[in-house]
């Protein structure tokens, strides 16, 4: 069944070649992982070549048992020269051991726990299959974490067996589980003195009395991390001081500072010279109100924003906002000064996030030579949805925005109009330091009289975070004098390939095309 051939023995030879075949796919793998001799340096010693090769055989069997193929049959060569070796491996598997009956019994509290039966049927389901060892390790850990899930904590196997009749290709599998007592949660407290113990209560849901669950602890632990309040949150559990198991569970905190402040300057190509400030302080009081203001002062953009948030049911992102802005923006030759107030209401649903909003603004401008004021009320509602495998690097995801708002000119509002906005952008990943990033921009509006929609609710185009390769917003329809007025629609896409050539260093090769315009069917403009 095995063999070896041996026509020269020198003090060194290089290696020429270590070949296995008959064998394809995981079971090829297993078998390269396992052989010793593959690891030899290139330069060995005849007598070290002729003990690893005799090994082989061995380290070929234990490599395809996991597997179910317990009689392969081998031929093993090697062949030596004066200036190398080869060694060779023939395997034929031979026919697997087939799981013949599976055999479970589940004792202690959780016997009849409808959880554990369930748990049960990726083992029962390898009756009937081919022997293989990690699906009989999966089954048993699963069965083992539904246990945990269900508070079983001293669960364990006590008759653990697999097994194999190798002449007849059989192998049985007999388990017995013991689960021990079901443990419960106790009490759940939250170290921390900034804020109203009932405020903090809410997010905690976790009732004494349930099932001890790790997993939850866990989603208990992120849910206040994202509170953004916290900097540090462990989770202590205290099971040495169960009473009639039921572990009271500790959470330590360490609080954020209050305020934050941040400045800071830059250039860039739409804003030229620009200064942004931000001022935020992220505890008003006990129930965890927020505030913050942001400034931003450029060549083309001046303006204020601040909102307050006001924390709402039980889920991390719910919340209540009161907004306010004012801003002087100058496209082209012409200017606007826009002041917004409005009112929104934040749900998170899994990974969606819904707004509903309303909104008042008043803006002045000046276009075609014209001064104007109109006044609009705006209800309307937006939708995020969001997937990403990084949060600070995503190299697959995407992430959709999807906005509807209009006003109407008999409920204090100068003019109707109903509008939408959709952004799409998605990150695939390119080999393993490049990435292509893909965006798509749409906007429509449906209007009585487009003349009179204020700048703000009209459509540009270009700069750095549109159509790149052209000026801040220089993308539009435009008066006879050449006057940027803005477009109905707006319609834009871009493909980017991301290169990071060195560490966290990077060449972006990217392609733009789109524009705002009158009709759907406006000539693009590329860069």
């Amino acid at each position: 069944m095995s063999g070896a051939l041996i026509l020269a023995a020198y003090s060194f030879a290089s290696v020429a070649e270590v070949k296995v075949q008959g064998l394809d796919g995981e079971l090829l793998q297993n078998v390269e992982s396992w052989l010793g001799i593959r690891a030899l340096a290139k330069a060995a010693e005849p007598r070290v070549v002729r003990r690893l090769h005799n090994r082989a055989s061995s380290e070929i069997r234990q490599a395809l048992q996991p597997f179910g193929y317990y009689a392969p049959e081998i031929d093993a060569q090697l062949e030596m020269s004066e200036s190398s070796w080869r060694a060779t491996y023939i395997v034929r598997p031979g026919q697997a051991v087939i799981v013949e009956d599976v055999q479970l019994d589940i004792s202690g509290a959780g016997r009849d726990e409808p959880s554990l039966s369930k748990a049960t049927r990726p083992l029962l389901a390898l009756r009937g299959q081919r022997l293989r060892h990690q699906d009989y390790e999966d089954g048993k850990r699963q069965l083992l974490e539904a246990a945990f899930r269900r508070g079983f904590l001293d669960a364990e196997f006590i008759r653990p067996e697999l097994r194999v009749d190798v002449p007849n290709r059989r192998a049985d599998i007999q388990l017995a589980l013991s689960t021990g007592p079901q443990y419960r949660f106790g009490p759940v407290q939250i170290r921390q003195s900034a804020l109203d113990p009932d405020f903090m209560a809410r997010y905690i849901d976790i009732k004494a009395g349930e099932p001890f669950d790790s997993d939850r602890l866990l989603a208990l632990r992120l849910r206040l991390f994202d509170l953004d309040y916290f900097s540090r949150v462990e989770v202590e559990v205290e099971r040495d001081e169960a009473t009639e198991n039921e572990i009271p569970v500790t959470v330590v905190t360490t609080l954020r500072p209050a305020q934050f402040y941040k400045a800071g300057f830059g250039f860039g190509t739409d804003t030229g010279p620009r200064f942004t400030g931000q001022l935020e302080f992220r505890r008003l009081n006990r129930h965890g109100h927020r505030f913050r203001t942001d400034l931003r002062f450029s060549e083309v953009l001046n303006g204020i924003s601040s909102k307050y948030e006001i924390p709402a049911g039980r889920v991390p992102g719910n919340r209540w906002t009161l907004s306010g802005s004012a801003s002087k923006e100058l496209l082209g030759n012409s200017t606007s000064d826009l002041y917004k107030a409005g009112l929104s209401r934040s749900l998170v649903r899994g990974s969606r996030l819904w707004r509903g909003y309303v909104q008042y603004e008043r803006e002045l401008f000046r276009l075609e030579g014209a001064n104007s004021n109109t006044d609009l009320l705006t209800p309307g509602v937006s939708l995020s949805l969001r997937s990403a495998d990084d949060s600070l690097f995503p190299r697959r995801g995407y992430r959709l925005f999807i906005d509807v708002h209009g006003a109407s000119d008999t409920l204090l509002s100068t003019a109707s109009f109903l509008q939408t906005r959709l952004i799409l952008k998605t990150i695939m990943p390119l080999g393993h330091t490049m990435r292509v990033l893909n965006r798509v921009e749409f906007g429509a509006s449906l209007v009585k009289e487009f003349s009179e929609l204020p700048p703000s609710q009209r459509f540009f185009a270009g700069g750095d975070q549109s159509v790149r390769g052209y000026g801040y917003q220089e993308l539009a329809p435009r008066s006879r004098d050449g006057e940027l007025l803005g477009g109905e629609y707006l319609l834009a896409a871009s493909t980017e390939l991301d290169w990071l050539f060195f560490k966290n260093y990077g060449l972006g090769l990217f392609f733009d095309i789109g524009s705002a315009s009158d009709d759907l069917a406006g000539d693009l403009a590329s860069g």
